[in-house]
């Protein structure tokens, strides 16, 4: 799969995509799973390297129910997945900056892969990132080896604080439970069926390169050695009064390998955060938007919206609510259309180090086509991220 379209626009699960390439204390413009670094090196040597270490501990309760079906289960939180990462550079000539970064994950029953029969207490662990680097502040980035393409993650642009349990790609949490009464091709629907694959291309042995930001503006562009090419412009202003906003576009063309054919995806996000802490979060994505425009009832396309609030409840950390809705109409794949919504609550506590989470969503699958009646999954998720 590493060297095939990771756009893929087909039944797949986007939860082990990789960071893509904005400058880590971009917090904003961070996929939700990515291990982050701290700003300060955990260790500097007499010679000038310096060694960045991050790790992340996570849990998570999931309950999920439909009609007939129902289930509790431990799991990893996609969304926070258990994990470590090492980072090290050492300035060189040139004004340049040579480093290497390692990033993986392991993961016991992970929350994008429970079902309610069977498909769960699997254990899986994966490198994300193994790659070179080559900085310079006024050419950017290079990238080489094992790591992000441009686009993915273009749509996690979020600044609502509940990231870390709901966000665009709703397929994270419960995507794998089956919808009851359902039956497409002998084998029963599940959400992440019917949802785009939303995180652009994913992970490969690829090159990449980003630019210095430019007030506020990012450009991304890489290419694996697959075919395929992304781009994608990330914008993070710095704003007056306590405001803060981001906002991304992608546009991602390779060769869907399934269909053998040329694949490409466009995509872009959006969010904004008050001074009081209210929130609001979009995000889109189609293979096709002029298509969409033109003819919405026959096309196929993906939307999201997110409105957040976060108070100063606790001295030791923010608290966050939020009430999200996706919608995803994938013709021909699974029914017409299928959406999800939901309510999630975070705390975050000691510098963003320990974060509580819990949220209740329901999906709904449509399947007028073939008259049959499905009822809703409703998810319960309940866990705890630990970061160092």
């Amino acid at each position: 799969m590493m060297g095939a379209m990771r756009l893929v626009l087909i039944p797949l699960l986007a939860a082990h995509g990789v960071p893509f390439l904005v400058a880590e204390g971009a917090v904003a413009q961070t996929p939700p799973e990515a291990i982050r670094f701290s700003d300060e090196p955990t260790h500097m040597f007499d010679d000038g390297a310096r060694v960045f270490v991050g790790a992340r501990a996570s849990y998570a309760y999931v309950y999920g129910r439909s009609s007939g079906l129902e289930g509790h289960f431990g799991a990893d939180n996609a969304r926070a997945p258990t994990g470590a990462a090492i980072r090290v550079e050492t300035d060189a000539q040139f004004d340049l900056t040579i480093g290497a970064v390692v990033e993986g994950f392991v993961s016991v029953n992970g929350s994008e892969r429970i079902q309610f029969d069977g498909g769960h207490d699997r254990f899986d662990g994966y490198i994300r990132r193994a790659e070179a680097t080559l900085d310079h502040d006024a050419f950017g980035r290079l990238r080489v080896g094992h790591g992000p393409m441009a686009t993915d993650g273009v749509l996690e642009t979020d600044l609502s604080g509940t990231t870390i349990v709901t966000g665009a790609d709703l397929s994270d949490i419960g995507g794998a439970f089956e919808f009851d009464e359902s039956d497409i091709g002998g084998r029963r629907a599940r959400y992440r069926d019917g949802a785009l694959d939303i995180d652009g291309l994913g992970r490969d042995l690829r090159v990449g390169w980003t630019s210095p930001a430019l007030r506020g503006l990012t450009l991304s562009a890489a290419a694996n050695w697959g075919g395929d090419q992304d781009v994608a412009l990330r914008y993070q202003p710095e704003l007056d009064g306590g405001w803060r906003a981001a906002a991304a576009f992608g546009f991602a063309a390779g060769v869907d390998s399934a269909r053998d054919r040329d694949a490409r995806l466009w995509s872009l996000s959006a969010s904004a955060l008050a001074p009081w802490g209210t929130s609001v979060t979009i995000a889109g994505a189609a293979p096709n938007p002029i298509r969409v425009a033109e003819d919405s009832s026959s096309s196929e396309f993906f939307y999201y919206a997110k409105i957040g609030q976060s108070f100063d409840l606790l001295p030791y950390g923010p608290t966050a609510v939020s009430f999200d809705y996706g919608f995803t109409q994938w013709r021909r794949v699974i029914g017409e259309d299928i959406e999800k919504y939901g309510v999630a609550l975070t705390q975050s506590l000691f510098d963003d180090r320990l974060s509580l989470y819990a949220a209740l969503h329901t999906s709904d699958l449509d399947e007028s086509r073939s008259g049959s009646v499905v009822d809703e999954v409703q998810t319960f998720t309940a866990g705890f991220s630990v970061r160092y």
